[in-house]
């Protein structure tokens, strides 16, 4: 639809915690927080009644940050306003389009420049690239200049340029690999071009007018990276250095703030009711096959992941060919958050069985330098080396997934959760007496459960019921249709803990 923000509206955990981290400034004029204030103060300009205030910020989240509309906050607009008889300066569209667009385009910013530089991710992949959207109805020359430009991520151009860049900017950034600008021929980053500055006066009209010093092709109010200025910084230089950044509403807030405990962890319910409710949007309405049901779910959960956290990183490995494409296509099912930290864990090599059952491992730190015997030889391996062995697209995605597991232990504790509350007081039967004739040894024990396959709470001296995140995956991911609408149907709770997870849960 035409009214619609189609940039960045899906919302994820990082945007979400970026937002919901502010505190409400009441505020006369657009110009009275101003660039790094914005990352931990909430303003709507002439919103100086706290309680109006309060509404609007709720309004916000629900429509803007949450991911719902453009048209669903201006109701909720009308009805604010309504209700608290507020007055406010220019028309209804314009207003609330403003309001709506820059809240959700400087949340995002601030979500991914933090999933950026996450030591991990600025590790793997050290060079970001202007982009340049082509959803823009009137391109800005400047803008359009910059696109395709790669600098290193600390260059200083970025601190004035990370976009958003100016009201309706649409600009994003992309993080490159060196074997990415490899594949570009090139050798190195670019030069950052020469910054050219005019001097300008804004908020003329208004109670708080600033002459403010900001480069050619950045709008006033956006020379600066949303999401670099976290509390803690802010506290240090606008409260213990007096550097005067903030005003005294802001500053008495964020004292509050900082005394907050951190918010808990998601509950294991918390994740699979968000996983539900994402399943329910992605399912088509009417009647059809299982089959076409779970192509479109599969098609919309790709496309959400892509958006959302990413989905673009292949890890480094190394070993057999076939084996590399079918790990690195694998790795870029996952969120990026979670391959790029698996990649900065230790070197993992692969190789290719195509009649074997595919097997994992990941060597702990007691395990460093001692040798280990593995299926293809002797290892002497160092901390978070890993190695495997895959027959098929989907059985990659399920030994990855025991990789990510082994590195991310608090990730699959959710999934021990969930079997643990499903199998309380169920005992443990050899998978062979339930599964005769598929080679299972006497060894290999589980709790069957409710499980679609009996193998899903195969469950291991060491580590527990290792086997629920990597099956769940493997149906969700492995690109199997049959195997997504197998877990849609059979076991929807499962589904959702998968899902919720994906979206929810970061390294």
């Amino acid at each position: 639809m035409a009214d619609e923000v189609r940039y960045g509206n899906l919302p994820f955990a990082e945007q979400i915690q970026f937002f919901r981290g502010k505190v409400n400034v009441p505020t006369q004029a657009w110009t009275d927080l101003w660039h790094e204030a914005h990352d931990v103060g909430f303003m709507v300009a002439g919103a100086y009644n706290a309680e109006l205030l309060a509404d609007l910020r709720g309004a916000v989240e629900r429509e803007a940050i949450a991911g719902g509309t453009l048209a669903g906050f201006r109701r909720a607009f009308d009805d604010i306003v309504a209700r608290h008889g507020w007055s406010y300066k220019g028309g209804r569209n314009w207003r609330t389009r403003v309001i709506f667009e820059t809240n959700l385009r400087t949340s995002y910013a601030a979500g991914r420049f933090r999933q950026l530089t996450q030591p991990a991710m600025v590790q793997r992949r050290p060079y970001w690239r202007y982009r340049h959207s082509d959803a823009v109805e009137h391109p800005r020359p400047h803008h359009l200049a910059w696109d395709g430009l790669i600098l290193r991520w600390d260059d200083p151009w970025w601190q004035e340029h990370f976009p958003p860049n100016g009201w309706g900017c649409q600009c994003f950034v992309e993080a490159l690999s060196e074997r990415d600008l490899r594949r570009l021929g090139k050798s190195g980053p670019d030069q950052a071009p020469p910054v050219e500055r005019r001097t300008v006066t804004v908020g003329v009209r208004g109670p708080s007018p600033r002459t403010v010093d900001v480069p050619v092709g950045i709008d006033p109010g956006f020379g600066y990276t949303p999401g670099r200025f976290t509390l803690t910084e802010q506290l240090k230089s606008a409260l213990q250095a007096g550097s005067g950044k903030l005003p005294p509403d802001l500053k008495s807030g964020l004292e509050a703030k900082i005394a907050q405990p951190q918010p808990p962890p998601p509950t294991l319910q918390e994740v699979i009711d968000e996983g539900l409710e994402r399943l329910q949007a992605m399912a088509p309405q009417g009647k059809m096959s299982p089959i076409a049901r779970a192509e479109a779910v599969q098609e919309k959960l790709r496309t959400a992941l892509a958006e959302e956290v990413g989905t673009s990183t292949a890890m480094t490995v190394d070993g057999d060919p076939k084996a590399v494409a079918l790990v690195q296509e694998a790795s870029r099912r996952f969120p990026d958050s979670w391959t790029v930290y698996a990649d900065g864990a230790g070197p993992l090599h692969v190789s290719h069985n195509p009649m074997g059952r595919g097997w994992a491992f990941t060597a702990t730190a007691a395990q460093a330098g001692v040798p280990i015997q593995l299926p293809t030889g002797t290892v002497v391996p160092v901390a978070g080396e890993g190695w495997l062995e895959v027959r098929h697209q989907s059985n990659a995605v399920h030994e990855l997934a025991h990789r990510l597991q082994a590195l991310m232990p608090q990730l699959d504790r959710y999934f021990q959760q969930l079997h643990d509350r499903r199998t309380a007081g169920e005992p443990l039967v050899p998978l062979a007496e339930l599964q005769p004739g598929l080679g299972y040894g006497l060894h290999e024990l589980t709790r069957k459960d409710k499980y679609l396959d009996p193998y899903f709470g195969r469950t291991y001296p060491v580590g527990g019921a290792l086997e629920v995140m990597t099956m769940a995956y493997q149906c969700l991911l492995g690109g199997n249709l049959e195997g997504i609408a197998w877990l849609l149907k059979g076991d929807e709770e499962l589904a959702a803990l998968a899902v919720g997870l994906l979206f929810r849960w970061r390294p």
